[in-house]
């Protein structure tokens, strides 16, 4: 008697504890599953534009996308609204965003060198501007800098 007892309370304290390892598994799988619903954009993966939203982006910046290609921010207009979207880069927006960057770099190490050639930061940034400016004036990136 005292036997089956015995074996009848492991069996139960087995199960409850199989139970409690099953019910965690259980929420560790519904949580991985919103982790990867939210690290999307519109929650599919089959998408190859950035995961980041366009709106939070200026018209005509270039991100990368899931895909590993460059895509760039262009607004269009749907009725009586501008939408901002993702749209595939061209090799002269590409050419336009390498520019600016490389120029905003070279302008502030001449502001922080000690020939100091610029008086301010935002003074050496509004002129590496206007240097992509001239020379891609159709780029979408000098075009609109002020807009969001």
């Amino acid at each position: 008697m005292v036997a089956n007892s015995n074996s009848r309370k492991t069996k139960k304290n087995t199960k409850t504890l199989i139970s409690k390892l099953m019910k965690k598994t259980k929420k560790t799988k519904v949580k991985r599953k919103e982790e990867t619903k939210n690290k999307f954009v519109d929650g599919r993966s089959d998408l190859k534009i950035p995961t980041y939203r366009p709106n939070k982006f200026k018209i005509g910046t270039v991100k990368k996308g899931r895909n590993n290609k460059l895509w760039k921010v262009v607004s269009i207009r749907t009725g009586n609204i501008n939408v901002k979207k993702w749209v595939r880069a061209t090799t002269m927006d590409i050419k336009c965003n390498n520019y600016l960057q490389n120029s905003v770099k070279q302008n502030i190490m001449k502001y922080k060198s000690n020939n100091k050639s610029y008086k301010s930061i935002n003074q050496a940034v509004a002129i590496a501007y206007a240097m992509t400016k001239k020379k891609f004036p159709k780029c979408l990136l000098t075009n609109n800098k002020n807009k969001k």
